[in-house]
């Protein structure tokens, strides 16, 4: 397997930050002439853009890697350098991807983005406007290089108005009317939006279900297919729900919690396999 960190600005050197890309890949088996073309999932984690949750980047591409898709985690700009940072960062992530395909033994028509938390809403961001020329053009890439072929979203922050996440909210739109109006992503969906994946817990205490709740609704209206599993209890920032990433401090019902609703992954898989 090849596991690897790549600094994003030396192949886009428009990017105005220094950027991490993790990359997690399965090699070649030779002796079976194995060059197959896999699916490919690029990990944003969440921090309401002030920080990149580690439980939310590493665990998750590991547990991908073994089982035979490539990862990739975007360890993106934070504040206070992230209001349009990060969506141009995470294209250069997808480009970069696409130009490395062949090595890489990456499907150019299977990458999706998967964001938890702020990460999610970054996700969101990417599938709503990669089909803006502004993108492909600050990275001096063609278009089709900045495709997103699947969304999946856990916990996500979606909306900049009612309902959403305070913190992200201002760390993303420096409280700038526009910027607010273009990063709620339930107001800019389009049919062009890719095939989404969604999980968040009813009584989520730091991201408000609706967010998710109003983005799936929008997906609906415009028939843009989508899977979306809201489970009815669970603290925020679960990940994988498993004894892989949650803390030793929670309490037996915060674990039956994780317990109930862990099965969220093997869920993504399945529509991973049959739907990107």
């Amino acid at each position: 397997m090849l596991i690897k960190n790549v600094n994003l600005k030396d192949e886009f050197p428009n990017l105005e930050n220094n950027v991490n890309l993790g990359v997690y890949c399965p090699l070649d088996l030779k002796e079976l002439n194995d060059h197959r073309l896999r699916k490919t999932i690029l990990i944003i984690p969440g921090g309401g853009y002030c920080w990149v949750s580690q439980r939310e980047a590493e665990p998750i591409a590991l547990r991908l890697l073994g089982l035979g898709y490539n990862a990739f985690v975007l360890y993106y700009s934070t504040n206070p350098l992230c209001q349009l940072g990060p969506i141009y960062e995470g294209f250069a992530a997808v480009a970069y991807i696409r130009k490395h395909a062949e090595e890489l033994c990456v499907n150019p028509d299977s990458i999706s983005v998967m964001g938890f938390s702020a990460g999610g809403h970054l996700a969101a961001s990417m599938s709503c406007y990669f089909t803006e020329d502004k993108y492909s053009k600050y990275l001096n890439v063609p278009k089709e290089d900045i495709v997103i072929n699947g969304c999946v979203l856990g916990y996500p922050v979606i909306t900049m108005d009612d309902y959403t996440h305070q913190i992200t909210m201002e760390n993303v739109t420096k409280n700038d009317e526009s910027l607010k109006q273009y990063y709620s992503i339930e107001k800019n969906i389009t049919n062009r939006f890719p095939k989404t994946f969604v999980w968040t817990t009813f009584d989520d205490e730091a991201v408000n279900s609706l967010n998710s709740i109003e983005l799936v609704k929008q997906l609906r209206l415009h028939n843009v297919l989508c899977e979306f599993h809201l489970y009815p209890h669970g603290h925020h920032g679960a990940s994988l729900a498993d004894s892989t990433v949650y803390p030793i401090s929670l309490n037996q019902k915060e674990l039956d919690d994780l317990k109930y609703f862990d099965n969220w992954f093997d869920h993504f898989l399945n529509f991973l396999e049959k739907y990107l």
